[in-house]
């Protein structure tokens, strides 16, 4: 009997660590997934914040380009414009001449209203938008620089000479 009870004794207290092992891997394996789960939480949204933080990043820069880009597109249509003016100033103008002068200066207001247009949506662009803001301004900025290409080949062709060099 003495053998059998310390056999008995011996089985309860393995049992009971068995139960403690189990009961402890049970909470461990419980609490676990919980605590990796949180984890990899915390760890996408990191990772998210940074993704966001370098598009906004690269967003800017490009909105920033494409702005001064637009500025000094601006300025060199309104020194053309302010060139017109002073050509209009003069007396000795034709009317065929002085209507020509209005029509170039007036196409190129109009120009300057689209480029201001176009500044205020890169200005205003989110991320959602972006894509199709920079290919409406990239249609805006080549307009307005066929203009003055046109405006170039218009005089070459009125004066017979290649003032621009480009063979026309």
């Amino acid at each position: 009997m003495l053998v059998l009870s310390w056999q008995n004794r011996n089985t309860m207290r393995t049992l009971k660590c068995m139960s403690a092992l189990l009961a402890t891997g049970l909470l461990f394996a419980a609490c676990s997934p919980k605590q990796e789960a949180e984890n990899t939480k915390e760890k996408v949204d990191s990772g998210i914040q940074d993704l966001n933080a370098d598009l906004r990043a690269d967003l800017d820069k490009s909105k920033l380009e494409l702005t001064e880009n637009l500025r000094e597109l601006k300025l060199k249509t309104e020194a053309k414009i302010a060139d017109f003016d002073s050509k209009l100033e003069n007396d000795k103008l034709s009317l065929a001449e002085r209507k020509e002068l209005e029509t170039a200066r007036q196409e190129l207001k109009e120009q300057v209203t689209r480029i201001d247009a176009a500044t205020s949506k890169v200005g205003l662009a989110t991320r959602d938008t972006w894509l199709e803001v920079k290919d409406e301004t990239k249609k805006v900025t080549d307009d307005v620089g066929n203009w003055f290409e046109r405006q170039a080949e218009k005089i070459d062709k009125d004066t017979k000479a290649d003032h621009d060099g480009d063979g026309h």
